[in-house]
C-alpha cells in the first residue's frame, strides 16, 4: 500500500505545480516556486485504525480507508 500512497502524494504534488504553472504554460516567478517548495514539503500522512489522513499544511486533503473490512466502502 506504501507505493500507492507515495504515487498518491507524488500525483498531488504534480497537480499543484501544474495549477500554479497553468498546466506548464508560464514560468514561475521566486516566490511561486516557493510556494510549491512549502506545498511539497508540507505535506504528511497520519495513520489511524481506519483511515489514513493526507495534510498539505494545516488542510486536510482526503483520506484513504486502511481496513480491508470497512463496512462504508
Amino acid at each position: 500500500m506504501q507505493n500507492h500512497i507515495d504515487t498518491l502524494i507524488e500525483t498531488i504534488k504534480t497537480d499543484y505545480w501544474k495549477f500554479m504553472s497553468r498546466n506548464g504554460t508560464r514560468d514561475l516567478p521566486d516566490h511561486s516556486l516557493a510556494m510549491v517548495d512549502r506545498f511539497n514539503a508540507g505535506i504528511k500522512i497520519k495513520e489511524g485504525n481506519k483511515y489514513i489522513k493526507i495534510l498539505t499544511g494545516s488542510s486536510v486533503w482526503g483520506f484513504i480507508v486502511n481496513s480491508d473490512n470497512d463496512k462504508k466502502f
